[in-house]
């Protein structure tokens, strides 16, 4: 990724002032194509590979959390977000600490359907964003070999969440057989309606035409109504877009150093701090720093002790605890699955929150013994 990236900036040095010879041009044509569709390989890529039953380790995870847990990910994939939405308490709607500006569930519309059906505080935060999440058409300009979007003035984000039903898309390449959050190469067209006509209308002496180069297709492919859209996913690139949509990944970030500064309990499960996430080690480390001795730190991941140095020294000796886990993430449930009574009597000693919340969930287990009796008893037909 970043090579293509210094190449498509060495054609634009030489770009500067002159043209680009059709050799050049040929070049940056075919690095361009590559960076515009790396955001849908690696949409295509999880949204296949979750596609099907909501099951996953993260169901168990959200037995052993609190109502006031906030989950913090970098992660793009949506196995997470189905498992608190398959909880019954959380929503999509505001569980994401975004504020989408129109939802595909079915057909498009403001809110998605239904409420939760016990309270929770739980936030997840995508600081990367998500392959749900959609934008206007992301890609490099083949004129200013600039990173731009087909609608450069909107800064509004779209939410997919379902839909049994063909929605139009990129040529009309739908393909259904998707799970909720999933879907296939190229994500849904966000309707023209959901923008205002300055935002898609063509500039002042300008006109939009539209040419499709047939090099690969032996036959015409359809164009369907509606604004190509892109996954908003922050790319693993040494310099991130954060400059785009702004102001939703920036008030993701405030939120996750919220979240992280008034927590009593850190848990880093599996995120190795790379080098070129210096702002996610600053998180952390601003966390420490404000409630220096006040906060518990946890890492679990194979090789804990390289993560450790990553962190570096300074940083932990500001924890209050700091507690490996030299294991895999479904190695620690099971360590946590063991501890579930101890902790939880720990937590309902010091918080009427948290004894609320048990009872919560003891009444919804009760209805649930309850109604599975009933069908038992239910009287059945004759044959």
């Amino acid at each position: 990724m970043t090579s293509i990236e210094l190449k498509l900036e060495e054609f634009k040095a030489k770009k500067k002032g002159r043209r680009l010879s059709a050799e050049n041009f040929g070049d940056v044509w075919s690095y361009a194509t590559v960076f515009n569709n790396m955001n849908f390989i690696f949409a295509n890529v999880l949204n296949e590979s979750q596609n099907g039953a909501s099951t996953s380790l993260y169901h168990m995870l959200l037995e052993t959390c609190g109502p006031n847990n906030s989950f913090i990910t970098f992660n793009w994939g949506t196995l997470l977000d189905r498992a608190l939405t398959d909880s019954g308490g959380w929503t999509p709607q505001d569980g994401y600490g975004v504020s989408f500006a129109s939802v595909l569930e079915g057909t498009w519309k403001k809110k998605i359907s239904g409420k939760p059906q016990y309270k929770t505080n739980w936030k997840l935060l995508k600081l990367h964003g998500s392959v749900n999440w959609l934008v206007p058409y992301l890609g490099v300009n083949f004129q200013s070999l600039k990173y731009v979007s087909i609608v450069p003035e909107s800064d509004r984000v779209f939410l997919y969440w379902h839909s049994s039903l063909p929605y139009p898309t990129h040529h009309g390449r739908w393909r259904g057989g998707y799970a909720p959050t999933c879907y296939g190469y190229y994500p849904p067209n966000i309707p023209g309606r959901l923008f205002n006509r300055a935002e898609i209308s063509a500039g002042p002496g300008r006109v939009f035409v539209s040419h499709t180069l047939r090099l690969f297709s032996p036959f015409a492919e359809s164009s369907d109504p509606g604004v190509p859209s892109s996954p908003l996913l922050i790319t693993p690139v040494r310099q991130k877009k954060y400059e785009m949509y702004a102001s939703t990944i920036g008030s993701l970030w405030k939120q996750a150093a919220e979240n992280l500064q008034t927590a009593d309990r850190i848990v880093i499960v599996g995120y190795s701090f790379p080098p070129t996430d210096v702002r996610a080690l600053g998180l952390v480390r601003a966390a420490l720093s404000k409630r220096r001795g006040d906060i518990d730190i946890e890492v679990v991941a194979p090789g804990v002790k390289e993560i450790l140095g990553r962190i570096g020294d300074n940083t932990l000796s500001m924890a209050k605890t700091v507690t490996t886990f030299d294991m895999k993430f479904e190695q620690y449930l099971e360590h946590l699955s063991s501890r579930i009574p101890a902790l939880m009597r720990e937590a309902a000693a010091q918080s009427k929150e948290v004894q609320d919340w048990l009872k919560t969930l003891l009444g919804l287990s009760l209805a649930t013994a309850e109604q599975r009796q009933a069908m038992h008893r239910a009287p059945r037909g004759r044959k």
